[in-house]
């Protein structure tokens, strides 16, 4: 006697499929997340240890320049070395606002995750268009 044997589909149908086919969705949206996240990651360390070494530089070099500067300046120009060292640190104010400022717009054009959004803004159209 033949016993009937039940075959299952290689495709999921019903609630089963379309919860699979989400669970897919959301696993590559992840990865694509996770991608992105370590890229991001990377972006930033090396910003950041350009930006530490370089902060370094200047203060050690502002360190040992700056009284020079003053006593030179004051001697052979005939100011008060109190008005020199007024303006020079007037002009470092300036200069420090002036980093600051280009630093916020950098950090501002910075573009991370920038795949993750347009897919999100992809799917968003897909969805609104079905």
């Amino acid at each position: 006697m033949e016993t009937a044997s039940h075959q299952e589909t290689p495709e999921p149908s019903g609630v089963r499929g379309l919860a699979q086919a989400g669970l897919l969705y959301m696993e590559a949206r992840a990865r694509l997340f996770q991608i992105e996240a370590q890229e991001a990651g990377q972006k930033l360390s090396r910003l950041a240890v350009l930006a530490v070494t370089a902060l370094v530089f200047l203060v050690f070099a502002w360190l040992l320049l700056t009284p020079v500067a003053v006593f030179l300046i004051a001697e052979f120009s005939g100011f008060s070395w109190k008005i020199v060292a007024a303006s020079l640190g007037g002009l470092h104010l300036l200069i420090g606002l002036g980093c600051l400022l280009r630093l916020r717009s950098v950090a501002k054009g910075l573009r991370l995750f920038e795949e993750s959004i347009h897919q999100c803004q992809r799917d968003r159209e897909c969805v609104s268009q079905s």
